[in-house]
């Protein structure tokens, strides 16, 4: 079971245990740590070739607030991606694997998930 699908998994059940929709809620959570380790490599490549990466247009004319909405429609639809992406079929499937893997309760779920999402961006915020 690769990182993503242990996100989708953990927040899945966490989000179906507390009445909401897992399939949403695991989505939203592997569609943030997707967006932070594309962060983290983009950064990369930057300080290391000078060569900046971005998946959204410059919008420098904007005031904060313009941009912060711009980026945000242009997320719409990677986001979108990612919840379609998890079907039902495709979601049943990666539940039962991950109870068989790691049980209903997923044993040793926070430290796995503090590597795989709050590591990066700790990484992000401390890099030079």
């Amino acid at each position: 079971m690769n990182i993503y699908n242990f996100i989708y998994g953990s927040f899945y059940i966490d989000g179906e245990k507390n009445g909401d929709d897992g399939g949403l809620m695991g989505s939203a959570y592997v569609f943030l740590t997707l967006l932070i380790h594309l962060h983290l490599i983009f950064e990369i490549i930057l300080d290391e070739t000078g060569h900046e990466l971005s998946i959204f247009p410059n919008y420098e004319n904007l005031t904060y607030t313009a941009r912060k909405s711009a980026y945000a429609l242009h997320l719409v639809p990677y986001f979108v991606v990612v919840w379609s992406f998890y079907n039902r079929r495709r979601s049943d499937r990666l539940i039962e694997d991950y109870e068989e893997e790691y049980g209903e309760e997923g044993k040793g779920k926070i430290p796995r998930i503090l590597l795989i999402m709050v590591a990066p961006a700790v990484v992000l915020f401390f890099y030079p």
